[in-house]
């Protein structure tokens, strides 16, 4: 990495401990950093929601496109689906920390885990609003998008089924389905 780059990560992890951190410079700290990160880290995959609006692939894209095979399979003919978010928001955190501290950065793990609110509002922010490029041919469009629920904002995962009565949901194109895109535990 270059010594500027480096530079510039160091003053955001500063930053991010100081809580004083937005999703330009959460987003910088991400671009800069994502060569370095090893093709499995949490941390790589959500940079990758940068580079690429429109998502087709990666573990984030598995988890989404298997939940929805899953739940157009149980609406179609009955049965038990899972629901459960892509990414629990504490590991996030930890792999964070993690990846920056195998990079070299100085790193104050209570600082950051105690501003762990801040890094997945402006993470949600980055992510909000991705197209994800859902192969079935049941659904019109799918994606990741700020909502409203019970009076709080929180990424989700969207998407719009065509009309479909099966022996397990009826299931209509102007119902959106979704669920939270971070886990809390």
């Amino acid at each position: 990495m270059k010594k500027n780059s480096k530079l510039d990560v160091q003053n955001i992890i500063s930053a991010i401990e100081n809580g004083d951190v937005d999703r330009n410079s959460l987003k910088i700290l991400l671009i800069e950093i994502r060569d370095y990160l090893p093709k499995n880290s949490i941390i790589k995959e959500l940079s990758h929601f940068i580079a690429h609006p429109k998502r087709d692939k990666g573990a984030a894209f598995s988890h989404l496109q298997t939940f929805v095979d899953d739940f157009i399979k149980c609406a179609k003919y009955g049965g038990e689906f899972t629901v459960k978010g892509v990414y629990n928001k504490e590991k996030v955190i930890e792999n964070l920390i993690s990846e920056l501290q195998r990079l070299g950065f100085s790193v104050d793990e209570n600082l950051l885990k105690k501003n762990s609110t801040l890094i997945i509002n402006c993470i949600s922010e980055i992510i909000d609003d991705t197209e994800i490029d859902i192969n079935n041919k049941d659904i019109i469009e799918a994606k990741i998008l700020h909502q409203k629920v019970e009076n709080e904002k929180q990424l989700c995962f969207i998407f719009k089924p065509k009309d479909m009565a099966g022996k397990g949901l009826r299931l209509y194109s102007n119902v959106d389905i979704g669920f939270s895109f971070f886990d809390e535990d």
